[in-house]
């Protein structure tokens, strides 16, 4: 077996170097990029509570109106209150949500 080669000292100190710059900027990156992440994650959070909040009021709104469909016997305008309430008959059994 051929014995190892004795690797230049200016280049285990390059490479240590470079190996030291490299994690020096990758804190500082994520320092930079954190800060962002965190604002963007609670700006949808934001989001994401007022669109359950709008689907939750557009289930109850077709519930609503499902409801007044079966107790005004089909004389309820379909689809009145939530376009996305689509009632196919005037009979009670396919008045069903789309959820």
């Amino acid at each position: 077996m051929i014995p190892p080669v004795q690797v230049s000292p200016l280049i285990k100190f390059t490479r240590y170097s470079a190996l030291l710059v490299g994690m020096i900027y990758g804190k500082k990156r994520y320092d930079y990029l954190k800060p962002i992440a965190e604002e963007e994650r609670r700006i949808e959070a934001e989001e994401k509570k007022k669109r359950e909040e709008l689907e939750r009021i557009a289930k109850e709104i077709a519930e609503a109106s499902c409801l007044l469909h079966k107790l005004d016997g089909g004389k309820f305008a379909d689809s009145a209150l939530d376009p996305t309430v689509h009632v196919t008959d005037k009979t009670v059994e396919q008045c069903q949500l789309q959820y």
